[in-house]
């Protein structure tokens, strides 16, 4: 930004003469209008305040008048006309009325106030019920008389200060004022090229005088909005408090400066702040207003929160690694010294006969050395070595055969009063895994829930698909993708906040060691979730419950029994054109490579707008239409301007959420089925048939 040179001397000086002109015609003008116009509002308030006054007694006056005869006082004709009769608080002599609630007169005075005047009415009560009004009448005509007197003085004084500024001797004033010009660009320029502070400055009642382009990118008003008006006035979307003024004052009086940060909710979201307000002060050291300097730290603070959230995480994982570290160590050191004590007492039982007293100490040593395999076995699955089989699996067979089990018919007759529910989706889909490892954790989520109620309760066991197009971050981060989601919630106590960053940690437990639990439950489960690539969330309030959400990464592999559910001959295509809309790549490649299989032939776009223009010049039997796309129309949107181009065009809608009611909109335009992702070649293909089927 260029700063201006100053300008010729003869300019200058013309310049200069010019502007004590306008100054002296300015203060002249001033002085002409100003003064009288001052005197007159003045003296017209003080008249206003004294007849307001005065009005209030009157009417306090009579509300007593009324008390006393509260049916009768409109004919105390004499003492209400001795009440208003009586001098003013000032002492000047004023026309007053008293009118009843109808607004018609009762009394007045005598003396009657010559125009121009001023009046002012106050009502009165009994009890809390309008009865009437006092009115007093002043006369303006001697504030005006003076007003127009002192215009007049004023005027000549005015016409004097003009004349004083205009043969003022200028001549010393040039260089002076074009050094302050120079120097006064050079500043605002300078100012005005802060590109990332916000710079403002105001007197000491917090009155804006300056605001850069940077305080109107940051703050969002503009100089013209903000010069004028106080920070308050300006700042009202902050709901800056007063205290924090008196806080600036007092820290800017005692250390120079005084620092705080702000919070903006916007439309983007929460906007933070950091601001410094020091003081101005005059050539003699006083005082005479504040500067602000402001930066959006947003960025830095989101930053810096990330960095946080990710070391915590890198920590809490670092800290599970060496956990699991010490305890495969631990595992194979006992499982070398359980495998003597077992082989022995099962030889000791070998040999020894039924009734032998001795024989029973034998089978309690084996006994124990059992659960200390068991032990041993939780401590792999921790170390991350126990899983060695991976075969698909549909976790819904898993609940299944848990809910068969012994331990599971031993918990519910154990906890007679909880309710166990489960919600499994019929449509799952497949994982692959262990079996064992999966319903180990399963049982420990389950055990860990029922332990949580204390008496009456529920624990619920739900299972679902579930598509995510960005990532979650809630305990774990969880990326982009189809998973199997399997959720054990309870309405048991719930987990203390200071407590959940632990509880997958080996030995963490508030349980009694030795009693119900070992403290590996909830550690042998992340280890099963992270060694089948999966991630796991938490949700838990205390005094209300636990949430523990499983998400595992599916596979579109077969087990056995989910073989030849529906012959595939029942939905194939027979050569008909679809028209695949979904605002995600890897989405579109899903169902183009399942449609083409079963016999279609697929086009797909990646918006409702490429899809509308694309029907403008091609046909397609069926749509098969992503409800939710990102940015730009919906799904119904879309179909809506299909509908102009085309109004028998068949359609099923698809969507990675819950049925809406944007897609029963849809249905009723004419849109076949709803599909909920992810993909299923099944699902998918039955759907389209069925629509393509449909009046035919």
């Amino acid at each position: 930004m260029s700063i201006s040179s100053p300008p010729a001397k003869s300019n200058s000086r013309a310049s200069i003469t010019k502007l004590m002109s306008i100054l002296g015609g300015f203060d002249a003008s001033i002085f002409a209008i100003a003064i009288p116009s001052i005197y007159f509002a003045i003296s017209l308030n003080g008249i206003e305040y004294a007849r307001t006054s005065d009005a209030a007694f009157l009417a306090k006056s009579v509300e007593k008048i009324i008390q006393a005869r509260p049916d009768l006082w409109e004919f105390e004709s004499v003492r209400l006309k001795e009440l208003i009769s009586q001098p003013s608080l000032d002492g000047n002599k004023d026309e007053r009325e008293i009118r009843d609630a109808k607004r018609r007169l009762i009394t007045k005075t005598d003396f009657t106030e010559l125009p121009p005047t001023i009046s002012v009415s106050r009502p009165f009560f009994d009890s809390g019920r309008f009865s009437g009004m006092i009115v007093v009448r002043h006369s303006l005509r001697t504030q005006l008389i003076t007003t127009v007197l002192l215009g007049f003085f004023s005027s000549l004084l005015g016409y004097l200060i003009y004349f004083v500024f205009r043969t003022y001797p200028i001549r010393k004033l040039d260089g002076t004022l074009v050094d302050l010009q120079r120097q006064t660009t050079m500043l605002h320029n300078i100012l005005r090229s802060a590109t990332n502070t916000a710079i403002a400055t105001t007197d000491l009642d917090f009155r804006i005088t300056y605001y850069n382009p940077m305080a109107e990118t940051i703050f969002g008003y503009s100089a013209e909005q903000a010069i004028g008006k106080t920070v308050q006035e300006v700042h009202t979307r902050e709901k800056v408090a007063q205290k924090r003024f008196i806080d600036a004052i007092e820290e800017v009086r005692n250390k120079g400066e005084y620092r705080y940060g702000l919070e903006q909710i916007t439309d983007q979201g929460i906007r933070y702040i950091e601001s410094r307000v020091a003081g101005i002060l005059s050539p003699e050291g006083e005082l005479v207003g504040y500067s602000l300097f402001s930066q959006d730290v947003t960025d830095r603070r989101r930053a810096e929160e990330e960095k946080r959230r990710l070391e915590g995480r890198l920590q809490r994982s670092e800290k599970m690694e060496a956990l699991g570290q010490l305890a495969g160590g631990v595992a194979h050191d006992l499982n070398n010294v359980l495998g003597v004590l077992s082989g022995y007492s099962e030889l000791l039982i070998e040999r020894m006969e039924e009734g032998n007293s001795l024989r029973k100490y034998a089978e309690n040593i084996l006994k124990s050395s059992e659960k200390g395999a068991a032990i041993i076995q939780d401590l792999l699955t921790l170390a991350r070595r126990g899983v060695s089989t991976s075969e698909v699996i549909n976790i819904n067979n898993t609940v299944s055969d848990f809910l068969k089990s012994p331990f599971f018919e031993k918990l519910q007759a154990c906890h007679p009063r909880i309710i166990f529910r489960t919600e499994l989706d019929k449509s799952l889909l497949n994982i692959k895994g262990s079996p064992i490892h999966l319903e180990k954790t399963l049982m420990n989520l389950i055990a860990n829930a029922v332990e949580a109620i204390a008496e009456n309760g529920e624990v619920t066991v739900r299972t679902e698909n579930r598509y995510l197009d960005r990532i979650i971050r809630g305990y774990d981060e969880i990326k982009e993708g189809d998973y199997a989601i399997l959720t054990v919630s309870d309405s048991g106590i719930g987990i203390e906040t200071a407590d959940l960053d632990r509880i997958f940690e080996p030995f963490y437990t508030k349980k009694i060691m030795g009693g119900s639990g070992t403290g590996l439950g909830l550690a042998v489960v992340w280890g099963t979730v992270k060694d089948h690539n999966g991630y796991i969330d938490v949700q838990s309030e205390y005094g209300k419950g636990s949430t523990f959400t499983l998400y595992l990464p599916v596979t579109r592999d077969k087990t056995t029994k989910d073989l030849q559910k529906i012959p595939l001959e029942q939905y194939l295509g027979h050569g008909e054109s679809v028209l695949v809309v979904d605002d995600v790549h890897e989405q579109r490649e899903v169902a183009t490579g399942m449609l083409v299989r079963l016999g279609y032939k697929v086009t797909a776009v990646s918006s409702g707008t490429e899809a509308v223009d694309y029907l403008k010049s091609n046909k397609a039997d069926i749509i098969v239409l992503d409800m939710i796309m990102e940015p730009g129309i919906d799904g119904l949107e879309t179909y809506k301007r299909i509908l102009e181009i085309n109004p028998h065009q068949k359609a099923i809608i698809t969507s990675g959420f819950s049925e809406t009611e944007r897609v029963r909109q849809a249905q009723e335009l004419g849109v076949g089925s709803y599909v909920k992702k992810p993909y299923l070649m099944e699902r998918v293909g039955v759907a389209i048939r069925a629509q393509l089927e449909e009046g035919r």
